[in-house]
């Protein structure tokens, strides 16, 4: 058990114990007799020479919906070691796609996608009947790092379909992302040694 769950406290309101779903959000409990509700919170078991945490909830959906930052702070405790790092900011997706060897391309490749979603104003500025993006503006450069166990034969950045310099260290690839608008991909062209 990484994290134990304990149900949610408030002396202005005891019978909120009575609720079934009454664990706290927001670190709301008895810190002088917390009352363990009988589940974990996070678990983590061993599986060949990874881990796999089990978080029981929504934790990343209940994030996207709400934005509490508490919840990416406990994601980050959880995750202490992640695949990847970087300074952009949060309204850049990112994610990691693997590709195998095609014909015409002979390495398995990693494909690193970045999506803006920036709509270019304060959406709580806006009302009802204002929801129209008129532009989105461009972001960028920003650093990545990710973890990978070998150092990769090459980066190409589409869709402009070219090269990127990089520097690997001790299982670590650095890279910095282009200025782009919309969308933009990393293509990885993993070594001879990719497993």
């Amino acid at each position: 058990m990484l994290y134990p769950l304990y149900h949610s406290w408030d002396h202005d309101n005891p019978d909120i114990g009575n609720l079934t779903d009454n664990w706290p959000m927001h670190g709301t409990l008895n810190e002088s007799r917390p009352e363990a509700a009988n589940a974990p919170a996070a678990v983590c078991r061993t599986l060949g020479a990874g881990k796999i945490i089990a978080v029981p909830v929504p934790l990343f959906a209940t994030y996207r919906d709400t934005g509490d930052p508490q919840i990416l702070r406990w994601a980050r405790e959880l995750l202490p070691d992640p695949l990847i790092v970087t300074d952009a900011p949060s309204w850049v997706d990112i994610s990691v796609r693997q590709g195998a060897a095609r014909r015409g391309r002979l390495r398995p490749t990693l494909i690193v996608h970045c999506v803006n979603q920036n709509n270019g104003r304060d959406l709580s500025l806006l009302n009802a009947q204002d929801t129209w993006v008129d532009e989105i503006p461009p972001v960028g450069p920003y650093s990545l790092s990710l973890r990978l166990a070998h150092e990769p034969a090459r980066i190409t950045h589409v869709p402009v379909d070219t090269p990127l310099p990089f520097t690997y260290h001790d299982g670590i690839l650095r890279v910095h992302i282009p200025v782009f608008h919309i969308h933009t991909a990393l293509v990885i062209t993993l070594g001879e040694h990719h497993e």
